[in-house]
């Protein structure tokens, strides 16, 4: 199952604010009203300063 917003969380912050991205529900609370949802990424992250390697740095 593919989740797409029908809006954008007023909430959300920091580098990804206002991207949309799609997401698969793993699990549905449909008493709470409520899901769990894992965002869809690449293997390679946008920024290199969210990797183990942040050139070597030790």
């Amino acid at each position: 199952m593919i989740l797409i917003w029908a809006s954008q969380p007023k909430e959300v912050k920091g580098h990804e604010q206002a991207y949309d991205r799609p997401c698969v529900v793993i699990k549905a609370f449909i008493s709470l009203g409520l899901i769990v949802v894992v965002p869809c990424t690449t293997t390679f992250p946008k920024y290199s300063s969210y990797t183990n390697d942040s050139g070597n740095l030790r």
